[in-house]
């Protein structure tokens, strides 16, 4: 009877070490194939101005995402709409978007999407005025951002989350901590947007 449960224990951590493994390998087939072919494509036509496009892109990717019951890409697709809206300032049609994609993030492990999620969500806060509300989503991002291993994602969201960490630290004139975070995000920076963020501070600062 030991030797039976003793057996059953066995078989059962051996089922619940391949379960995970599947879940982390379809968690980085997800990622090559939707989200960095995604937010990939979604950056550079955000630099470039091109809002038709983003749409289309991201109407195109939330398709994809439906068909392979992908929820969590949905969200991505979600948040990279609700961008956008806040560049034209709607800022109510981003905030309906964004609790869409709070809400399917709310059940998800993946805290790569979560970072994202939290640290745009920031920015919609920033831009209403909610200064002290931007920073704690920032740093909710930054805590989701510093859980994860092994994502090809995670340097470009930790630079994107230090960045709007140093903006915002600029806004409530915390200097030295903005100067802190724009050299952190320099270290994964190749725009040179830290560089001219740190320009900036030398010449009005220093």
């Amino acid at each position: 009877l030991k030797l039976k449960k003793y057996m059953i224990r066995i078989f059962l951590l051996v089922l619940l070490i391949v379960l995970v493994s599947c879940h982390s390998h379809s968690q980085k087939e997800r990622e090559k194939n939707f989200d960095i072919p995604l937010m990939t494509k979604n950056e550079r036509l955000r630099l470039s101005g091109e809002y038709d496009s983003l749409v289309s892109l991201n109407k195109q990717y939330y398709k994809k995402a439906e068909q392979e019951g992908y929820e969590d890409g949905k969200a991505l697709c979600y948040i990279n709409l609700a961008q956008i809206n806040i560049s034209l300032e709607n800022y109510q049609k981003s905030k309906i978007l964004f609790d869409n994609a709070g809400k399917i993030l709310k059940d998800s492990e993946n805290n790569i999407h979560k970072a994202i999620f939290y640290n745009n969500y920031g920015r919609l806060n920033n831009e209403l005025g909610r200064r002290d509300k931007a920073l704690e989503y920032n740093n909710t991002a930054l805590s989701c951002i510093q859980k994860v291993t092994g994502s090809q994602l995670k340097n470009t969201v930790l630079y994107n989350v230090y960045i709007r960490q140093g903006e915002y630290y600029v806004q409530k004139e915390q200097y030295k901590k903005a100067l802190e975070y724009f050299n952190k995000a320099r270290k994964f920076d190749d725009t040179g947007i830290a560089d001219c963020a740190i320009s900036d501070y030398v010449y009005m600062h220093k």
